[in-house]
């Protein structure tokens, strides 16, 4: 009844559902033999409990049935694995089918399944190359039994692509699609242009602490991650340089101190807002005035002794307020 196959001459298998609730024709739910055109045993069977069975036995026939398999016919006496929807009829009946084994006998003897379409089978083998896999032993010589299990149907995974751009100029990332699974990491090597850094990483609309090679979380669909570069911003180079002078009116001379502030910018330059000149005393550097420029400028004090050395620098101040550079000191 709605047989997958018909007699196949010689021995085979042969798989039946019966309703026991009911009697006569009424009982018999499916029926179908399975085998090639040489002899197959059935010895083991499991069902769940949408009417799906699995089946597993031995096969010497090349043209047992399979579909999706693991193996082909290996020679001699092999295992099989078949899977079958009782519901269907014909080929439709027919989910997965295989051969297990070696170049020698290979027989099936018990079968089990979980929810995720994985069966465990059982039997014994002569075989010396029977298939192993994260085996906890491999041939021990004669008869030796073997556990297998196999995933009947391909697990299915999410494959998501990452879109990594990269926003203006100054660098390059070494891949601007990557291909993972749903909730893998992926890790991102970024490489700046000369004379450019990392500005910004921004991660699914998120700004993210700079690294590189920079961690990509938790990939789900759409994921994005812009790299954003910058130029590398110099502060200028500053250089002091002063003469001690002597200006006289009418009888009274007073000491005072010209000093020139050069500034050597960089190409890419940090930008400054204030150029401040420090006057050290005793050891102890105090603020004396700030200049929006670089320049020459006369220092005087009223009481300015001519026999004693004075020390002098200038700082850089940056928009923000951080010093961004000093000048030598000045000791005159």
């Amino acid at each position: 009844l709605n047989q997958y196959q018909g007699d196949q001459g010689s021995y085979d298998v042969f798989i039946t559902k019966i309703d026991t609730n009911q009697s006569g024709s009424a009982s018999l739910l499916y029926s179908t033999y399975l085998g090639g055109d040489e002899w197959e045993h059935g010895y083991g069977i499991t069902a769940d409990n949408n009417g799906v069975v699995y089946v597993t036995g031995y096969t010497q026939s090349t043209n047992f049935p399979t579909l999706n398999q693991y193996q082909g016919d290996q020679g001699d006496y092999d295992a099989f694995i078949t899977n079958i929807d009782t519901n269907q009829s014909g080929s439709a009946s027919l989910l997965y089918s295989t051969y297990l084994g070696g170049d020698e006998r290979d027989y099936g003897r018990g079968i089990a399944a979980d929810n995720n379409g994985v069966v465990y089978v059982t039997g014994y083998t002569q075989s010396t190359n029977f298939p192993t896999f994260n085996q906890y032993q491999r041939d021990q010589g004669s008869d030796d039994v073997f556990v297998t299990k196999i995933s009947l149907y391909p697990i299915v995974t999410k494959i998501y692509i990452t879109e990594i751009s990269v926003t203006g100029e100054g660098g390059s990332v070494d891949n601007i699609h990557y291909k993972s699974e749903e909730g893998e990491d992926v890790k991102i090597f970024i490489y700046p242009e000369e004379g450019f850094e990392i500005d910004k990483i921004i991660d699914n609309g998120i700004e993210m602490s700079i690294s590189n090679p920079y961690i990509i979380s938790n990939i789900g669909e759409d994921h994005k991650v812009e790299i954003i570069f910058k130029k590398i911003l110099y502060p200028p180079q500053l250089v002091l340089t002063g003469i001690r002078k002597t200006e006289r009116a009418w009888i009274i001379s007073k000491d005072y101190i010209e000093m020139k502030l050069d500034v050597i910018e960089h190409e890419s330059p940090m930008a400054t807002s204030a150029f401040i000149l420090y006057k050290s005393e005793k050891g102890i550097w105090s603020e004396v005035k700030r200049y929006s420029t670089a320049g020459t400028y006369k220092y005087t004090e009223k009481y300015f002794k001519a026999d004693e050395s004075v020390s002098f620098k200038f700082s850089a101040m940056s928009p923000n307020g951080a010093i961004i550079a000093e000048t030598n000191i000045l000791t005159l």
